[in-house]
């Protein structure tokens, strides 16, 4: 019996306005760097990637003796240099602090309100899951008036650790207080939100809005959020 249904956040229940990489555009102007929109739009999948083992050492000591206390900063200075682009670890802050103040403009799917209201009133443990390079999941939640419907809002920069990997799940579970296989992890990512659910035991579903997964076949794949509604 499921009684739990975690999300995604960015892609899932929300997306950027003015897309992610505009907004980084735009906090590294306001912070005098110049970099392409286009460059950053080639460089966030990779620094993204590169944010995994990021958040996973956070408090760590990096090779150059560094303490990684602002993961955040860490991914922006990683995300500019892959622009060729070098900014100081000060810098780099500044900028994801300005970043995070633009995501004013982090916009609710019209789906995801009415459906939560709908998973809520049934009776549903509702969270989100989400890796963050900083920022607090629970504002951003409630600037996007999704706090009402939650009951769990985890972060991977909370945790140390980030989909796929397990804690960040388990952490989830925990706090819902249910077991993997009474619940659920919506996602729009195969790689990092399927298989990080499926590897704990939570049950996936790929949210697939645009229909660029259509090959998948081996979890229930969805192209809205009311879709998910009809599988419970």
């Amino acid at each position: 019996m499921i009684k739990a249904i975690f999300f995604d956040l960015h892609g899932t229940l929300a997306y950027f306005y003015p897309p992610r990489h505009e907004i980084h555009v735009i906090a590294a102007r306001d912070c005098g760097v110049t970099v392409s929109s286009e460059a950053i739009l080639k460089a966030l999948p990779l620094a993204d990637e590169a944010w995994k083992s990021v958040i996973t050492n956070q408090g760590k000591e990096d090779g150059k003796g560094q303490n990684n206390s602002k993961p955040g900063a860490f991914y922006e200075q990683e995300l500019l240099r892959r622009c060729g682009v070098e900014v100081t670890l000060e810098t780099a802050a500044k900028i994801i602090d300005g970043f995070w103040k633009l995501m004013a403009h982090f916009v609710p799917y019209d789906d995801s309100i009415p459906t939560l209201k709908l998973l809520k009133e049934r009776g549903f443990i509702l969270g989100v899951l989400t890796n963050i390079a900083g920022g607090d999941v629970n504002v951003i939640c409630d600037n996007l008036g999704f706090t009402p419907y939650l009951n769990v809002a985890v972060s991977s920069e909370e945790v140390g650790a980030g989909k796929p990997d397990a804690p960040i799940f388990l952490k989830a579970l925990e706090r819902a207080g249910v077991k993997a296989d009474e619940s659920i992890y919506v996602g729009d990512k195969y790689n990092i939100d399927v298989l990080g659910a499926r590897g704990v035991g939570i049950n996936p579903v790929l949210l697939d809005r645009d229909n660029a997964s259509p090959d998948v076949n081996d979890c229930p794949r969805v192209r809205t959020l009311n879709e998910v509604v009809a599988l419970l």
